[in-house]
């Protein structure tokens, strides 16, 4: 799917969990200490992103939505952490249907109602974003993808 240039390091976030996201519903043996690693590493300054970033350029009804559905994935986070594992193939399918949503309902509602200025300072903001990844262990290519991309 083509994506906006200013939302396409958001995009590419999304690649990272949905692979997470499947191998916590499919429950192999390393999907928790693998989805942890990566949310420190990088998507839990994506849920902080997406709110600071988003946000504004949301109706209420799909910021609310973005909020809650954030929160119940940091639920989850925190249940991993204090050792219960039990939830990993529900915490990947509410974080596969997430990212879904955003990707197939609320970025493109945002590209289609967005103000030029605001894409322009999502982009300026999302490039440095993709800056702080390019060398993310849980996407080892980004820095690579990024370079092509700019």
């Amino acid at each position: 799917m083509k994506r906006h240039p200013s939302l396409q390091a958001l995009s590419r976030d999304h690649n990272v969990g949905l692979v997470l996201a499947r191998r916590l519903q499919q429950g192999s043996a390393n999907c928790v200490p693998e989805f942890l690693h990566a949310w420190h590493e990088e998507l839990a300054d994506h849920f902080e992103e997406e709110e600071r970033l988003l946000i504004n350029l949301c109706t209420e009804e799909d910021a609310n939505r973005l909020r809650h559905e954030h929160q119940v994935i940091r639920s989850f986070v925190a249940e991993f952490q204090s050792g219960n594992a039990s939830r990993a193939p529900e915490a990947g399918t509410k974080l596969h249907d997430h990212i879904r949503w955003e990707e197939r309902v609320l970025f493109p509602t945002i590209e289609a109602s967005a103000s030029e200025a605001d894409l322009e300072f999502l982009a300026k903001e999302c490039e440095k974003i993709e800056n702080r990844r390019s060398t993310s262990q849980s996407a080892p290519r980004r820095g690579e993808l990024n370079r092509k991309h700019t």
